[in-house]
């Protein structure tokens, strides 16, 4: 018979304070310039539970690339309610496209990220209409054709958009759409435009805007 004697051996255990999680949401892909969206997440300890830090400060930050920099700017900032949950409206007057992240200090100075969203903010672009008829006098009944461009202010032409034609202070209009590079060219039965006697008139062509 072999008796064994007792033993024993230790190995440091270190037990560390649950991981803090941000999420971040955004409720648009795509808005207009001034329009709201709103940026929402949740601030926890505990990702499989919707309870979470309250009362923290929780940052937004907006990648900029410039060129000759780029990095992450914090735009604003708002603070989680009770069960950590944190939602914040914002609108943005510049167009394009826009990657927003949220930012989170801890206590100890650590800094948490949620994942990055991305949305759109549309351009809002002023147009200049020119109009010119192919012939500047026509016998009555007869058909007239209005020519032109639509431009934005860059000078591009805008594609695929409507553009009413009329008589001044008539009220049939007559559409047609510019072409890839923003040219229309609209027919016009003179009759039809409410020209029932000789003399002079004046055409307006219109284009009432549009998002393309």
């Amino acid at each position: 018979m072999t008796k064994f004697n007792s033993s024993y051996s230790t190995t440091p255990l270190e037990v560390l304070g649950l991981p803090t999680y941000l999420s971040l949401d955004v409720n648009k892909d795509v808005v207009e310039p001034g329009e709201a969206l709103t940026l929402s997440g949740l601030l926890t300890n505990n990702p499989a539970s919707v309870v979470g830090i309250g009362n923290a400060t929780v940052h937004f930050a907006r990648y900029v690339n410039t060129g000759t920099w780029q990095g992450w700017v914090r735009f604003g900032s708002t603070v989680t309610n009770n069960a950590g949950l944190f939602s914040s409206n914002w609108s943005f007057t510049q167009g394009g496209d826009y990657e927003v992240r949220a930012e989170y200090t801890t206590g100890t100075g650590e800094l948490i990220l949620s994942g990055s969203v991305v949305f759109t903010v549309g351009s809002t672009l002023n147009t200049t209409i020119t109009a010119a008829l192919q012939d500047a006098s026509i016998y009555l009944g007869e058909d007239f054709v209005v020519v032109g461009r639509v431009v934005d202010s860059n000078g591009d032409g805008v594609p695929g958009v409507p553009v009413n034609i009329n008589v001044a202070d008539k009220i049939p209009f007559f559409t047609d759409l510019t072409d890839a590079s923003g040219y229309y060219e609209c027919r016009v039965n003179s009759t039809a435009a409410g020209i029932t006697a000789p003399g002079s008139y004046l055409i307006r062509a219109s284009f009432p805007g549009a998002t393309i």
